[in-house]
C-alpha cells in the first residue's frame, strides 16, 4: 500500500509539472506571435552604388529606421538573399546583433537574438555587400535583398508577411548596382552611367536622428 501511495503521489506531481510546463510554453508561443511597434524608414529602403569595382573590395550602406509606433518593437533578427551579402543591426544604444545572412532552410524562424527599440527610438541596419564572392567573371547588374524579421503588424508597406517566415513579419531593404572590371571602373563616371541606372546625388544634413523624420533637411547638391 505505501509503494502504491507514493506511486500515486509521484504521479500527480509529474500531471502538475507538465501542465505548468505546458502553460509556459504557450505563454510564450502567444507572446512570440504578438504584434508591437511599428517599422518606419529615414531616407527609404532603397540604395543604388551605381558602378561597382568587382576588385574593389566590400561595399556598406546603412539604413536609418525607427519605431513610429505606440509599443516597443521587437526586432528578431535578419536573413539576406544571397552569401555575397551580409547585415547588421545596431540598436539605440549602440549595441549590435550577430551578423545575419542567408538562410538554407526553407523555414526562416526568428534568431536567438531580441532588440528592443522603443517608441520614437531608432535604429540602423548595415548592409554589406562582397561582390568578388560569385567570382572574377561575375560582372553585370545586381539587386540584392535584406530581410529584417520584427514584431511589427503587416502593414503592406514597409511589414510584410512571407509564408516561409514564422513569428513576424518583415522590412524589406534593397540595394542594387552594376559590377564592372577595375578596368572599365576607372575609366568610367557617373555620367557614363545609362539614364536608368544613374546615381542621384544627395546630401542630407542630419541632425539628430531621434528628432524624427523631420529632423532631416534635403540640400541641391552643386558641382
Amino acid at each position: 500500500m505505501r509503494k502504491l501511495h507514493y506511486l500515486i503521489k509521484f504521479l500527480i506531481s509529474v500531471i502538475v509539472a507538465v501542465s505548468f510546463i505546458s502553460a509556459g510554453t504557450l505563454e510564450v508561443a502567444e507572446a512570440a506571435r504578438a504584434t508591437s511597434g511599428k517599422v518606419a524608414a529615414y531616407r527609404g529602403v532603397e540604395h543604388d552604388w551605381g558602378y561597382i569595382n568587382i576588385k574593389g573590395g566590400n561595399l556598406q550602406h546603412t539604413f536609418s529606421m525607427y519605431n513610429s509606433g505606440e509599443d516597443n518593437l521587437l526586432l528578431k533578427g535578419g536573413f539576406t538573399s544571397c552569401g555575397c551579402t551580409n547585415i547588421v543591426i545596431t540598436l539605440p544604444d549602440g549595441s549590435k546583433s550577430p551578423e545575419f545572412g542567408m538562410t538554407h532552410s526553407n523555414t526562416v524562424k526568428p534568431a536567438n537574438w531580441i532588440g528592443i527599440v522603443k517608441p520614437g527610438q531608432s535604429f540602423k541596419v548595415t548592409v554589406e555587400y562582397d561582390p568578388l564572392t560569385h567570382g572574377p567573371n561575375a560582372l553585370g547588374p545586381v539587386e540584392r535583398r535584406a530581410y529584417i524579421i520584427s514584431s511589427a503588424p503587416e502593414d503592406g508597406l514597409l511589414s510584410v508577411r512571407l509564408p516561409t517566415v514564422i513569428n513576424g513579419t518583415v522590412t524589406i531593404l534593397r540595394v542594387s548596382g552594376v559590377v564592372v572590371s577595375e578596368e572599365k571602373f576607372k575609366q568610367t563616371s557617373k555620367a557614363d552611367l545609362p539614364q536608368k541606372e544613374r546615381v542621384e546625388v544627395r546630401i542630407w544634413a542630419e541632425i539628430d536622428e531621434d528628432l524624427g523624420p523631420d529632423a532631416f533637411k534635403l540640400k541641391e547638391h552643386k558641382d
